[in-house]
């Protein structure tokens, strides 16, 4: 797996000038943003989502809960939701409730916190 490094030291950057580009900050040439564009695309470099994730604390992942995703009409609306989410940049992550699940939404955190950006 590419790392930011390894992008870094194909373009004669460092690190943080290549976060700059990948992110769209400021701080850097031209030139730089094409050597680094130019490494990422040579190296087939892809950010690391979970590692921002980390950083940010924030997810790009939107859960959806369900009692039956077993049906055609269930499938076709998760089919839509994780379209439009990928587009926007985002992963579903589905769960399945109700009878013979085991989830249970006292022991979901995030869930607890329903409207809440989480």
């Amino acid at each position: 797996m590419t790392t930011i490094r390894d992008v870094a030291r194909v373009a004669g950057v460092s690190p943080a000038t290549v976060s700059r580009v990948v992110n769209g900050l400021i701080g850097y040439s031209a030139e730089t943003q094409r050597r680094v564009e130019d490494a990422i695309a040579q190296l087939g470099y892809e950010p690391d989502t979970l590692a921002r994730g980390l950083r940010t604390k924030q997810t790009a992942v939107i859960g959806v809960l369900a009692p039956v995703v077993s049906d055609a009409l269930a499938s076709e609306i998760m089919s839509g939701v994780e379209a439009a989410a990928r587009v926007r940049g985002y992963s579903v992550m589905l769960g399945r409730t109700g009878p013979g699940s085991t989830f249970a939404p006292a022991t979901c955190a995030p869930c607890a916190r329903i409207g809440q950006r989480v």
